[in-house]
């Protein structure tokens, strides 16, 4: 028994069914002891940490010739852990072709079934379609009535223009009890100034008509502006 015999990083994890990185993982964590050879650092890993992780996974300790790639070989219990991964791949790699061979079948048949059955079979599954209703035509549009011309306009009766007053007419002062005079104002506006007082009965010499105010000439000869409701034409001109 060769208790002296040193493993490679490969070798343990070959023997233990692992991958290198869980086995490198292991150095790291302290799991296993080791010792680094070269000037690279290389990992190697004696005999005894091998059969101890041999120990943890519940395989019985094993003596060192049967840790050697010989003893594997001759040793069927790590013999077939060994061939475990490589089994198991080949058996699901077989589940897939199998279970896509199948699933191909199974389309096909379907798919034959399908074209095999007759045409009204296959109808019937759906709903009868129902007739759409007929559609009625539109009833006829009657021709609105004649609309008649509207009666003619008759023109308004022409407005006759206000009896017009020549200049120098004279005009009277028309007074109430409720106001005995009228204001003689500078322009044709209450808003102007007052210039005079015309009593009622008084006359005046017309001058000029603008907007229902008469311009009438005064004493002095100037003019002013009386309001139409206070005028009355005199029968005989001046």
């Amino acid at each position: 028994m060769d208790e002296n015999r040193i493993y490679t990083v490969k070798e343990v994890a070959r023997l233990l069914g692992f991958s290198t990185n869980t086995i490198y993982k292991y150095l790291d964590e302290g799991k296993i002891k080791s010792t680094r050879l070269g000037e690279e650092g290389r990992f190697r890993i004696p005999q005894k940490e091998v059969a101890k992780l041999l120990g943890l996974k519940g395989a019985k300790p094993q003596i060192a010739s049967d840790l050697t790639p010989e003893g594997i070989r001759t040793n069927p219990d790590l013999k077939s852990r060994s061939r475990t991964p490589v089994f198991m791949a080949i058996s699901t790699v077989m589940f897939l072709l199998l279970f896509t061979l199948g699933m191909r079948n199974i389309n096909i048949s379907a798919a034959n079934n399908l074209q095999s059955l007759p045409t009204h079979e296959v109808l019937s599954e759906t709903e009868e379609a129902v007739p759409t209703e007929e559609i009625k035509p539109t009833e006829e549009i009657k021709p609105t009535e004649e609309i008649k011309p509207t009666e003619e306009i008759k023109p308004t009766e022409e407005i006759k223009p206000t009896e017009e007053i020549k200049p120098g007419t004279i005009l009277k002062i028309r007074t109430e009890d409720a106001s005995p005079s009228a204001n003689i104002y500078q322009r044709p506006t209450t808003d102007s100034e007052k210039i005079d007082v015309a009593r009622g009965g008084e006359t005046f010499e017309y001058v000029y008509l603008d907007s229902g105010w008469y311009e009438v000439r005064l004493v002095d000869g100037s003019t002013g502006f009386i309001s139409g409701e206070f005028i009355v034409k005199e029968e005989t001109d001046k």
